[in-house]
């Protein structure tokens, strides 16, 4: 199971398994909601979540794939100077 924290608002994501590729967000006041990949609201009282997030967790996206997949993209690493920009 992959579970993330949001970088700012500390909302909690993780995957869950019913339904399957759904995602529990959990508020830091303690409102949960169940989203699908495409954030769109499927129970709970939480009616809103990050569909970044929801695609990441309910995609199985850990924190250290996540990184990994943003270091191995063609433009990591590139200034604007390498990319023939001033």
């Amino acid at each position: 199971m992959v579970a993330l924290r949001h970088p700012l608002s500390g909302t909690l994501y993780e995957q869950i398994d019913d339904p399957p590729g759904a995602v529990r967000v959990v508020g830091k006041d303690g409102v949960e909601g169940v989203f699908d990949d495409n954030a769109r609201h499927l129970s709970g009282e939480r009616r809103t979540a990050d569909i970044g997030m929801c695609r990441w967790v309910a995609n199985g996206l850990s924190t250290a794939d996540r990184a990994a997949t943003i270091a191995a993209s063609p433009k990591a690493g590139l200034s604007r100077e390498s990319e023939g920009q001033p």
